[in-house]
């Protein structure tokens, strides 16, 4: 099936050469018992290198049928508990199903038991393992249905950032390599209307990105502490974006969540976070001149998003950008 698929794929691309081959015949064919492909014992003696925590849910999926929500929070536990080691992983799946954590309905569709909650890691754990070999996670910032930010310490280049994690609701349908892409337009801007990217990555299997931790209000906050806000605060602010979105555009990177929470005031002048992050949110890129695959997630919100977006139908995203300032 596709996951046995995907399993055996992602385990080929970490071998030597001659016995990735070997096994990609070996799926390919569906048989063990051809001369060619008889012998492997080279394939046992074989050290894998960690598996991400895609390759642990493909595993996990080839075992168990779960729900989606449930094969990822086993996933997690697993990854962090095995370090991605497969036949510990394999171990541990057959020991939660032992004890009683992982159940059979009537249908024979496996579930959750009420006792898995007791004992697996938490997300935000899952988090601070996978990047703890740079950064120094501080608390919680802030979560939202998209993203949970975290104060850091960034050792390597010895700051405070925020990190950003989107949340695995909207980030399980992402293709990596999409999210690296899109970030790696939007870390070339540079603007002082625009919070910078100062990194991003997707590392075992936790997609993130990191910025300079910024000081001030959002304009959200502004507004409802404030208003009215006096017109020519609110022309000047309207401006600053839109110079910030130009610059943007201009680079190919769009916004597609434009409102006031994701803008921020500061007294040296207001500043647009969060850019590209719908884009590199969506599941991979569409056809050329065609939207991204939808995630089956409405990002943003619907007060500020086009009509088009609220459609679901492909949209140009400078000019949602412009229906939403």
């Amino acid at each position: 099936d596709a996951e046995s698929r995907r399993l055996v794929l992602s385990v080929a691309r970490r071998l030597q050469r001659d016995a990735r081959v070997l096994m990609l015949l070996t799926a390919r064919s569906g048989e063990l018992g051809r001369s060619e492909l008889r012998d492997l014992r080279g394939l046992r003696q074989l050290r894998l290198k960690p598996l991400e925590l895609a390759d642990v849910e493909a595993l996990v999926a080839s075992m168990l049928s779960l729900s989606t929500d449930s094969r990822r929070l086993v996933a997690e536990r697993l990854a962090t508990e095995s370090g991605g080691v497969p036949s510990i992983i394999v171990e541990k799946l057959a020991a939660l199903v032992e004890q009683g954590q992982l159940v059979q309905d009537v249908n024979g569709v496996w579930q959750l038991a009420s006792s898995f909650d007791a004992g697996r890691s938490s997300r935000a754990d899952f988090v601070v393992r996978a990047l703890s070999g740079r950064y120094t996670t501080e608390g919680v910032v802030s979560k939202g249905g998209v993203l949970t930010t975290y104060a850091a310490f960034d050792a390597r280049a010895g700051r405070q950032v925020e990190l950003h994690v989107p949340n695995r609701r909207v980030a399980a349908a992402t293709e990596a390599d999409h999210f690296m892409r899109i970030f790696e337009r939007v870390a070339t801007l540079t603007h002082p209307g625009i919070v910078p990217v100062v990194d991003y990555g997707a590392t075992g299997g936790v997609l993130f990105f990191a910025t300079p931790r910024v000081e001030g209000p959002s304009l959200r906050d502004r507004v409802m502490r404030e208003r009215p806000l006096s017109l020519d605060e609110s022309v000047r602010i309207a401006a600053e974006v839109a110079r910030a979105l130009g610059h943007a555009h201009a680079r190919g990177v769009h916004h597609r969540d434009l409102r006031p929470k994701h803008i921020v005031v500061t007294p040296r002048g207001t500043l647009l976070g969060r850019l590209g992050l719908a884009d590199a949110l969506a599941a991979g890129s569409g056809p050329e001149g065609e939207a991204p695959d939808d995630t089956g997630v409405l990002i943003g919100s619907p007060a500020y998003l086009s009509p088009e977006q609220l459609a679901g139908e492909t949209t140009e995203g400078a000019r949602s950008d412009m229906y939403s300032l």
